[in-house]
């Protein structure tokens, strides 16, 4: 079971490793259902909080789907 949370008012993001693993796709789905469907319209700050491991937060594929969504959402 894997599990992936956002608190401001306790999302939380879990699926099986069956459906898929907690890699860089799986938090970037995440990450991007969050903001397109949770981030209210005229929000202009997000504060991200992340480990060091690579392959989960710190990576190309996290951050072009952050470019992506910032695009989307001209107030961020």
């Amino acid at each position: 079971m894997e599990n992936y949370s956002l608190y401001f008012q306790g999302y939380c993001y879990i699926w099986s490793e069956s459906e898929g693993r907690k890699g860089s796709q799986g938090i970037s789905t995440c990450l991007d259902k969050f903001i397109n469907e949770e981030v209210p319209s005229g929000i202009e700050t997000l504060n991200f909080f992340v480990d060091n491991c690579a392959g989960h937060n710190k990576n190309s594929i996290v951050v072009a789907m952050l470019g992506i969504s910032f695009h989307e959402h001209p107030t961020l």
